[in-house]
């Protein structure tokens, strides 16, 4: 065997551990989320380096505009200027006279937001008997992502193995998600804010970190036959699908609430 072949075959494995990153790192730095109800905004982070050399975060948008509204400034007294709300806007916001909103200059505009902003509070899940647990898992986890603070699972024939089932997923793959009430008839899961205590930046570095000892130890596991490690890297899978979920979860917030992007320690696309 040639030098130049030893050289070669040496450096497929890293050649392919550097494929299996690109294509991890594609799952780290998009995250779809949803305003109103539709798909209508791709976006992830501004072109990033969080990590060194290795995991960048790029921008794109996709942006569809439902309604645009113009408006002449008015100016009242010496210094105030004041435009008016469109309706349709403030009555399904739910807004009234002498509620408060908020003003939040930008780089590129202005945004005008409801006071309350973040989460949705609660939303239910009912659960009539007939779906498969994977299809009432699913419908829990885009509660999940939309940004509810609390899910409450109702339950119109109780079958302890789904909800067995349901909150043993729970715990292994979503991230700040306690189950603080449960009965016959029903499951209430309260989603902690802990945005604060675990920062964007530190779980998308958490799980570049855990991919890329999960793609070192797969190749260990292929070489040496070792089951026990094989069976190791499927379970940290979990970690980072628990992880995934968290982030998109929180940019699907920020999306909503233009103010988070601070406490997300974002900056201004």
């Amino acid at each position: 065997m040639t030098a130049q072949r030893r050289v070669r075959e040496r450096g497929q494995p890293r050649e392919l551990r550097q494929r299996l990153q690109r294509r991890w790192m594609i799952r780290l730095c998009f995250f779809p989320w949803r305003l109103t109800g539709r798909f209508t905004m791709i976006y992830s982070l501004v072109a990033m380096n969080i990590f060194g050399s290795n995991v960048y975060i790029v921008e794109y948008y996709s942006v569809a505009v439902e309604s645009i509204y113009f408006r002449r400034i008015q100016k009242t007294g010496r210094s105030t200027y004041i435009i008016s709300l469109p309706k349709e806007w403030v009555e399904k916001e739910g807004l009234k006279k002498f509620d408060r909103v908020k003003i939040i200059p930008y780089a590129s505009g202005l945004l005008i937001a409801g006071e309350s902003g973040g989460g949705l509070g609660e939303t239910v899940v009912h659960v009539s008997g007939n779906e498969n647990p994977d299809e009432v898992v699913r419908i829990f986890f885009s509660k999940y992502l939309d940004g509810y603070d609390r899910i409450r699972v109702k339950f119109s024939s109780y079958s302890p193995l789904l909800a067995g089932i349901l909150k043993d997923r729970v715990r292994r793959w979503l991230v700040g998600v306690e189950v603080i009430g449960e009965s016959t008839t029903e499951i209430l899961a309260q989603v902690l804010p802990i945005s604060d205590t675990l920062p964007l930046a530190s779980s998308i570095e958490r799980m570049s970190t855990i991919t890329t000892y999960m793609l070192s130890d797969a190749m260990t596991s292929v070489t040496e036959l070792d089951r026990t490690l094989a069976d190791d890297v499927i379970r940290r899978d979990d970690e980072v699908d628990r992880f995934y979920h968290f982030v998109t979860r929180q940019l699907t917030l920020a999306a909503r609430d233009y103010t988070m992007l601070k406490s997300l320690q974002l900056s201004d696309p």
